[in-house]
């Protein structure tokens, strides 16, 4: 999912997010895409301002709700958050791996980026639900034949 936003202070450049679940963070400021700083903890990225101060924006929360935290104090809230029960129905695809291996496995782990993706959609809660819950089902019926042919 990508956000676009800006920094409160005067001479902020557009920055914009790109929260990709088989990519990573990537990042743009004023279109120009920005190289991660190597530093330890959460991956952080140098912003230059109008005024040629630089302020470091790291971001957390990835599959829980994207924040942007800046110089380590500020936190600019880009998506919602999502509660207890969203991240037990978009984990539960894992589950798979005790029922049907190392397939289960494979197929368990692409549920749950199908899930994290369609928790955060604008649909109504019904919707979200039911597809959370197809990308389960379907995950098990794809496991499934694959485990047997693997371990038959």
């Amino acid at each position: 999912m990508r956000h676009a936003f800006r920094l409160p202070e005067p001479g902020s450049p557009e920055i914009e997010v790109d929260n990709s679940q088989f990519t990573g963070l990537k990042v743009w400021a004023d279109g120009d895409r920005l190289a991660r700083l190597r530093v330890r903890g959460r991956p952080t990225w140098a912003i230059t301002m109008a005024d040629g101060s630089t302020r470091r924006v790291s971001f957390g929360g990835t599959m829980t709700g994207l924040r942007a935290i800046v110089d380590d104090d500020r936190v600019i809230e880009l998506e919602r958050r999502f509660s207890i029960w969203e991240l037990v129905l978009a984990m539960a695809p894992i589950g798979l791996v005790g029922l049907t291996g190392i397939a289960g496995g494979v197929c368990g782990v692409l549920a749950i980026i199908a899930n994290l993706r369609i928790l955060r959609m604008p649909w109504p809660l019904p919707a979200r639900v039911g597809a959370a819950i197809g990308t389960f089902l379907l995950a098990a019926l794809v496991s499934y034949p694959i485990a047997l042919a693997l371990f038959a």
